[in-house]
């Protein structure tokens, strides 16, 4: 429907005149309704997004993240390298596979 002859007529008027004068940080959209032979062109919601690739009101966050990414990149290394790293054992993981067996055992379903 909106391959039709009146259809392109229409989006191609919409890029020769209206396109040109927009600017460019700004983002717009069109919507092209078509209801059997009327066409006409509206405004849909668009925004645009900030052209700055880094806000600098949040160098906080990047400190944080920065130092979260080290952080872990170290152990990592570490870890790869041998060091022993002690991981305390979840109860209820073990309480989980033995439910799990003794719904076997009976014949039963298993349900969380």
């Amino acid at each position: 429907m909106l391959d039709s002859p009146a259809a392109k007529t229409v989006r191609d008027r919409l890029l020769a005149t209206i396109l040109p004068s927009l600017r460019p940080s700004v983002c717009f959209a069109f919507l092209l309704l078509a209801t059997g032979v009327f066409l006409w062109v509206e405004p849909a919601f668009a925004q645009s997004g900030d052209p700055r690739w880094f806000i600098a009101e949040r160098k906080y966050l990047l400190i944080i993240m920065l130092l979260l990414c080290a952080a872990i990149l170290y152990y990592t290394m570490r870890a790869n390298q041998g060091a022993n790293y002690f991981v305390r054992k979840i109860a209820g993981i073990d309480a989980i596979e033995e439910a799990v067996g003794r719904a076997t055992e009976m014949g039963k379903a298993v349900l969380y």
